[in-house]
């Protein structure tokens, strides 16, 4: 029979358009010509469009070849078959017909949905549950994040809506918290599946702090390393040393002497070696400095997000709902993981053979 191997593991990638999903009904329908039972196969996508067309050419194409020589042989050649004739693809064809309803061509969402509603009590999912669109779960977030503000230490709420917001005084707290909650809730979910979670987000290394006393010798250092008379960087030094006075580090590194210095690009010739190496000294201060900062923000950013998981989970499940990520997180974190045979007989079905579309966009999980 020869045909595509049905055991390999292939990885295509391929510009939109240019067959991906063709070459997966090529494997798919392989595998029914090898005598894989459809409920052994799984081929999922993320939207129902797509994984009705998979299923329309899958059907299509051997019904196409159990009525049309040239159809078969067209078929024969896509999957391999070097002995493919019209009646083994009726054959085929009635066998998929008959097993409609175990065939597993769907949506991601949907097949998680099936093992979540197969397993709501080992995923602690509430009992009944439903699943939310964006526009709900927006909504939830805003009202756990009103929950946090309302209800947590307003004191230490407000040092770190400081040390997150920076500069930025007209931003409010509820926003604050807001993008912190829209940028990184995912990966705080994402590494709380270990024991040391909090690890993850403080383990930033947190050299001594600089004092005024270590400010003050950087600036006495710039001030002792003198350009030559008529330099045209005299001015830009000038200013250089202020920043470091005033520990404005963003200025210092991204305009004037400062810049070409720490990118490399300074004339040696036009700026001695002195000056350069009273720069350095500045930037060890510079980056003993962000780096603590950078180290409490990070740590802070951990507080809000824990006080923002706890008031969000308990919202979801006060108003019995989930999102699609509550589902695959807890797949990921349960036994369910390691118990394939349990999972398989749950489902009415093993499954041997993933199919997956859009690959590229799937998350680990």
């Amino acid at each position: 029979m020869s045909g595509l191997p049905i055991n390999e593991r292939v990885l295509i990638r391929a510009s939109a358009g240019t067959g991906k999903t063709y070459q997966l009904t090529n494997r798919y329908i392989s595998r029914l010509l090898h005598g894989v039972p459809p409920s052994e196969m799984l081929a999922v996508t993320f939207t129902r469009n797509a994984a009705a067309e998979i299923l329309d050419r899958v059907l299509v194409r051997l019904a196409r070849a159990a009525d049309d020589p040239e159809e078969t042989r067209q078929l024969a050649e896509a999957t391999g078959e070097t002995d493919l004739e019209p009646g083994r693809c009726r054959q085929v064809l009635a066998g998929v017909i008959d097993s409609l309803q175990q065939l597993r061509v769907s949506t991601l969402d949907s097949y998680f949905n099936r093992v979540a509603s197969s397993f709501s009590l080992e995923l602690e999912l509430p009992v009944p549950w439903r699943m939310i669109d964006d526009i709900e779960t927006d909504q939830l977030k805003r009202e756990a994040i009103r929950r946090v503000v309302h209800r947590g230490d307003q004191t230490v709420l407000r040092r770190l809506v400081n040390l997150l917001s920076g500069s930025d005084a007209t931003r409010s707290v509820e926003d604050t918290l807001l993008n912190v909650v829209t940028d990184l809730h995912r990966t705080f979910r994402e590494t709380s599946r270990n024991e040391d979670s909090a690890q993850a987000w403080k383990w930033l290394d947190r050299p001594k702090r600089p004092g005024r006393s270590e400010i003050d010798q950087a600036v006495a250092v710039m001030q002792n390393a003198a350009l030559p008379e008529g330099s045209p960087w005299n001015r830009a030094h000038q200013k250089a040393i202020a920043d470091v006075g005033a520990m404005a580090w963003e200025d210092l590194v991204k305009r004037g002497l400062g810049l070409k210095i720490v990118s490399g690009t300074v004339d040696e010739a036009e700026v001695p070696p002195e000056v350069i190496a009273a720069y350095q000294h500045a930037f060890g201060v510079l980056r003993a400095d962000e780096s603590n900062r950078l180290a409490d923000q990070t740590a802070a950013i951990y507080d809000v997000l824990e006080m923002f998981d706890v008031e969000f989970t308990d919202l979801k499940h006060e108003l019995r709902c989930v999102e699609f990520e509550d589902i695959t997180q807890q797949l990921s974190v349960t036994a369910l993981r390691e118990d394939s045979q349990r999972l398989a007989h749950r489902l009415n079905a093993d499954v041997d053979h993933l199919l997956l579309d859009e690959f590229q966009d799937t998350s680990p999980l």
